[in-house]
């Protein structure tokens, strides 16, 4: 009885609050056109997205389209960070990302300025386990393109609210 009735103020305690699950990315537009210069891996990973999104037609022009994305110079950097000091061996690595976003509109109206986006990995490089060093790195390299296709697809959403409000004003 006390079990029941403990779950039941839960319920009514998290209904009240506000609480509900995030669902589905609501994009108010309806077509988008990606534009690549010399950034191509990260580009494909957009469109790749936005063609899961069942309201989101991806053209093959930047004419009448809602959004036209421009992606360019993308840059992907290894540095060594730190050497042993008493072996001169490698210790640490950082790798780094970094690409400049736009957003217009077709008739060349911005949206959003060009920024850079840039993000920063770094991890201990152990020379007795390359193999999974290697690996490591990949993974840290995959780790940096999603997060900034993530990133992307969060400022196409931002920018798909400025269109949709621009859209409905008489």
């Amino acid at each position: 009885m006390i079990r029941t009735l403990f779950l039941g103020f839960l319920l009514v305690f998290i209904a009240s609050c506000g609480f509900q699950l995030r669902g589905n990315i609501n994009y108010g537009i309806s077509s988008v056109y990606i534009q690549s210069e010399a950034a191509d891996i990260v580009a494909n990973q957009v469109k790749q997205y936005l063609t899961t999104q069942p309201n989101i037609t991806l053209t093959t022009s930047p004419k009448n389209t809602d959004v036209v994305v421009l992606l360019s110079e993308q840059k992907l950097d290894r540095r060594v960070l730190s050497i042993s000091a008493s072996s001169g061996r490698l210790e640490e690595v950082e790798l780094s990302f970094k690409i400049n976003v736009e957003m217009r509109q077709s008739d060349d109206t911005i949206l959003l300025e060009q920024q850079t986006l840039s993000y920063i990995r770094d991890y201990s490089y152990n020379e007795k386990a390359v193999l999974a060093m290697g690996a490591e790195e990949e993974l840290l390299r995959k780790e940096l393109l999603q997060e900034t296709t993530l990133q992307i697809l969060r400022m196409l959403q931002i920018v798909s609210k400025q269109v949709e409000l621009k859209s409905k004003k008489p």
